[in-house]
């Protein structure tokens, strides 16, 4: 039975040092971290999105600077932000820009109060010649109903 006894306590101080380990590390594995991000990495896209948008596994505390820079030629329309629906997920807006690779980058920080700093690359393929007579039509059509508009307006008077 003694020995029986001696098991059990060596039993019990062994699960005692797995609970206290867990509890340890919990704080420790709650650092936040990036989960997705798009446009993906190494995307390649037909035109500049509007935004980056930067999604982590716990909820930020705070927003941080961003800018982006490359050949392509974007930039951050404004201050990141963190979503008001989900603090979980940064929103870079975007502007201009055109074919040629672009770099995001930011910095946020982690509820913990730890900040982190992320990056994406995309590249942005130069238009097709339909695609872009097709923009020029579309432009064209739009300017033409303008002036008959403006020529019907001045008829009228």
């Amino acid at each position: 039975m003694a020995r029986s006894a001696s098991a059990r306590s060596s039993a019990s101080a062994a699960l005692c040092a797995v609970v206290l380990a867990l509890v340890v590390a919990a704080p420790a594995a709650a650092h936040t971290a990036l989960e997705t991000v798009r446009p993906a990495d190494g995307a390649v896209l037909a035109e500049v999105p509007p935004r980056v948008v930067a999604a982590y596994g716990t909820a930020l505390a705070a927003a941080g600077p961003a800018q982006a820079s490359g050949g392509g030629g974007a930039r951050v329309a404004g201050a990141a932000r963190l979503d008001p629906r989900d603090a979980r997920r940064l929103i870079i807006p975007l502007a201009g820009g055109g074919p040629g690779l672009h770099t995001v980058t930011w910095t946020v920080t982690g509820a913990d109060g730890h900040d982190l700093t992320g990056r994406t690359t995309f590249r942005v393929r130069a238009p097709s010649l339909a695609a872009t007579l097709r923009r020029v039509a579309r432009e064209l059509r739009t300017a033409a109903a303008a002036l008959e508009r403006a020529a019907a307006a001045a008829t009228a008077r």
